[in-house]
């Protein structure tokens, strides 16, 4: 596999209705079906955690959006009173690819969906 081949990166999302749709190879799921999807996990809560996980209530989506820090909530804030944004979804899929060998997991927490294509709204940017 060369480097930045996307060959062996697959998507794993949960459907609204609580169907796993797993390994699906990445050209293969559609952005429909991320911007729809449950979130992949929920967040933890215990005692003396170093984490602050919650819910907020977005007016965007009329229901709760889970955030796992700080940062996230802050992010969801910006999103939820922008105009241009459609929908917000957290923490929608896993991905997996073969990396030097071995397999990698993440869970991309992806820009919103705004109304003007490739548009995010302000003071969020996509990282490198």
């Amino acid at each position: 596999m060369e480097v930045g081949s996307v060959e062996h990166v697959t998507v794993s999302h949960r459907r609204v209705d609580g169907v796993v749709e797993e390994n699906r190879p990445w050209g293969v799921v559609g952005i429909s079906a991320l911007s729809q999807a449950a979130p992949w996990r929920t967040f933890r809560w215990h005692r003396r955690q170093r984490h602050y996980s919650g819910t907020y209530w977005a007016a965007t989506v009329r229901d709760h959006v889970i955030y796992e820090s700080r940062l996230e909530l802050a992010r969801l804030l910006l999103a939820d009173f922008d105009p241009s944004v459609r929908h917000v979804v957290a923490q929608p899929f896993l991905v997996k690819a073969l990396v030097q060998g071995k397999i990698r997991k993440h869970i991309p927490e992806p820009p919103p969906e705004c109304a003007v294509p490739g548009r995010l709204p302000p003071g969020l940017a996509l990282s490198r």
